[in-house]
């Protein structure tokens, strides 16, 4: 029986590591540098690993950034959803706290990883236009449902719940633009109040009995 060759033993040895660990370090990379700005050798200290595991693994830069955004969207429809699941405009005026939360937190400079990545790679990636796509109608599809809740509960006016879920939506994205431009938390507290203020105000008042 011969000896097995180093790239038998190779595909023999069980990974040290798990994927999804390595790409949730790699999501603060890419998150705080961007893609252009992140150097192989950036990717590869956060990572953990060597270059040829790396690249083994997850594929180019490209692919790997694929799988990156693709894992921080994941995560962030699983949080969002969650939210979205119960109440009415009560539910979206706490969307509006969870943003004002990640604002005044530590990563609150880095705006969205999705609407980062559209904007800076999206005329030329299809794949990530594809994934800002998906983020575009999870935001929307999102919002629709505690607006329709509050339609149903006759608190906002008949037919207007589209409406303001691409309202909300608008202002979800903008702002993500706004923070990464360097706008300061007091700035971005300032339209947070504005748009919690615009909620409320959708809402029709209770009869008076």
């Amino acid at each position: 029986m011969t000896a097995p060759t180093q790239s038998e033993r190779s595909r023999g040895r069980p990974r040290s590591f798990d994927e999804d660990e390595v790409l949730d370090a790699l999501v603060g990379l890419f998150w705080e540098r961007g893609f252009g700005a992140a150097s192989l050798s950036e990717i590869v200290e956060t990572s953990g690993l060597n270059k040829s595991s790396l690249y083994n693994t997850f594929g180019s830069k490209d692919a790997m950034f694929e799988r990156v955004l693709t894992r921080y969207m994941d995560t962030r429809e699983a949080t969002f959803n969650e939210a979205m699941a119960e109440g009415t405009l009560d539910a979206l005026l706490g969307f509006v706290e969870l943003m004002r939360m990640e604002v005044n937190s530590e990563i609150g400079g880095r705006g969205c990883l999705a609407i980062n990545s559209s904007t800076e790679l999206g005329l030329h990636s299809d794949s990530v236009t594809e994934l800002a796509n998906r983020y575009r109608s999870m935001l929307r599809d999102g919002l629709s449902g505690p607006l329709a809740r509050a339609e149903q509960a006759g608190e906002i006016a008949p037919g207007m719940a589209p409406v303001y879920a691409d309202v909300i939506m608008s202002f979800a994205m903008s702002t993500a633009v706004t923070i990464r431009s360097g706008a300061g938390a007091g700035e971005i507290n300032a339209l947070l109040d504005s748009m919690a203020t615009l909620i409320e105000s959708w809402r029709i008042p209770a009869p008076v009995l």
